[in-house]
């Protein structure tokens, strides 16, 4: 694993450039650190604030639901290397938007349907956070990480001896932030990833702890919401990971069994291989 230092350091002549995010939970921090494992760009680019940068190549992950989108008119290239729309920004206008950018890495099963639906050529790349190198030392403490209190309290009784912890940021105003509070807030979402990286157990309701989760080798539960009511877990389609929402809703204890590890390597090789093409095309 990359120190956060080797993350954070960007390089003036660098072509490219890549999200940040001005938010209030960390997970969309910890999306970008993974990227950053693999790309170093010049700049780091506000995604809710995008501004144009002709002298730039965009590599963009994450999830697009606000803001000014990406025109390829306005930047050196566009490439979409794994993304979700939100239901409220598939309309004809992103299909117009997205046409020119070549086959569009999906973060999920959902957007690559309605994509494909549409005539635009896909890839499930999945998720940058799933890159993350594998740990293979010795490992301690269960975690959970945004549970609601009756959930939290069930976690407690099984594993009394666990910790919790939270994504969650003190709500803001963008204008009010400065490069020094964006700096700390990455510099948390690294700190979470060190831990999730060497626990015995993560159980958790946030994407980007799940994730992080299977690409370290972690054991790790998810109880968050489920796809009927939020598509953005259609991510979890195929990965094998220990879905536990309705178990856990209804109290029953072997929600919390601790499950297998699932193996990261192929989603980990498809990602980085979709990755090395975008960039070989945006810089040849």
């Amino acid at each position: 694993m990359k120190s956060f230092e080797e993350l954070m350091s960007l390089s003036p002549s660098s072509p490219f450039g890549v999200y940040t995010y001005y938010c209030d939970n960390l997970g969309d921090h910890i999306q970008t650190l993974a990227l950053l494992q693999h790309v170093r760009p010049s700049k780091l680019l506000k995604r809710d604030r995008l501004t144009p940068h002709p002298d730039l190549c965009l590599v963009s992950n994450g999830w697009l639901t606000s803001g000014r989108f990406a025109q390829p008119s306005e930047f050196r290239g566009v490439k979409h290397v794994g993304i979700h729309l939100a239901p409220h920004v598939r309309t004809p206008e992103m299909l117009e938007t997205l046409k020119p950018c070549g086959v569009i890495g999906c973060r999920d099963t959902v957007t690559q349907k309605y994509l494909s639906e549409h005539g635009i050529p896909t890839h499930l790349t999945r998720c940058a956070t799933l890159t993350y190198p594998t740990y293979h030392g010795s490992r301690e403490g269960v975690i959970s990480v945004d549970l609601d209190p009756e959930a939290h309290a069930l976690v407690a009784s099984r594993y009394p001896d666990s910790i919790h912890l939270s994504h969650d940021l003190k709500p803001f105003e963008p204008e009010e932030v400065t490069e020094e509070d964006v700096v700390e807030q990455y510099r948390k979402a690294y700190g979470l990833l060190m831990r999730y990286r060497t626990a015995e157990l993560v159980i958790t309701t946030r994407v980007h702890a799940t994730l992080p989760c299977i690409a370290f080798g972690t054991p790790v539960i998810y109880v968050g919401v489920l796809n009927e009511e939020d598509d953005r877990v259609s991510i979890f389609d195929g990965i094998g990971v220990k879905i536990a929402t309705e178990e856990l809703r209804r109290g029953e204890a072997s929600a919390l069994d601790k499950p297998p590890v699932v193996n990261a390597d192929p989603f980990r090789n498809g990602y980085l291989s979709f990755l090395e093409t975008c960039l070989k095309e945006l810089n040849p």
